[in-house]
């Protein structure tokens, strides 16, 4: 990302931030809220188009104004997680993946039925019935079971437990990734 502006409001705006990301790095950006941490995110995945600057991502130029399936292709090589459950609340968890799963080629029932039964996430459990802890884990397995080659996640810990923060790396090695562990982008607030 080199100098990439974007107007949100009249009061926040992104302002020429730069950002690169290395394999094998992890990032966190740390601010208060209303920052622009997700804005960032939602950039770096172009779902936000940036009144101008550049993105790059593995090597192509990519953001919402790249062709459609460019934007597939790269996407599907970015495992994320998002502050909130996005899944239908009437899905079961079963459910839930298998609207996610046609967009990642490289999509692994298995790893997603190991690391469900793993992190104590019933197939059959109805998305509604989820605590928010629950809700992200689900999140969490779903981002890390297509191969990913980047995962962005935007507080992806919030609403678990302080005591058993669910550590992704952990899962990587639950469901024996085939490929080397790659580090998250994760923004994070520090929690009391």
């Amino acid at each position: 990302m080199r100098g990439a502006s974007r107007r949100i409001s009249n009061d926040f705006a992104l302002q020429n931030v730069d950002l690169t990301v290395k394999e094998n790095e992890v990032v966190g950006f740390v601010g208060p809220n209303g920052a622009g941490k997700t804005t960032i995110i939602r950039a770096a995945l172009g779902l936000v188009r940036l009144d101008s600057g550049d993105l790059n991502l593995f090597g192509q130029s990519f953001g919402a104004n790249a062709d459609e399936a460019l934007q597939r292709e790269l996407r599907a090589r970015i495992g994320v997680v998002m502050d909130t459950c996005p899944f239908p609340s009437d899905h079961t968890v079963r459910q839930a993946a298998a609207s996610v799963s046609p967009a990642y080629p490289h999509w692994d029932w298995k790893r997603f039925e190991t690391l469900c039964v793993a992190h104590g996430l019933s197939l059959k459990a109805k998305v509604k019935s989820l605590s928010r802890g629950m809700g992200m884990k689900l999140q969490l397995i779903c981002a890390l079971c297509h191969g990913a080659d980047l995962l962005l996640l935007d507080e992806a810990t919030a609403g678990l437990d302080p005591i058993a923060r669910w550590d992704p790396r952990r899962a990587a090695c639950v469901c024996e990734r085939s490929r080397p562990w790659r580090p998250p982008f994760k923004p994070y607030h520090e929690r009391s």
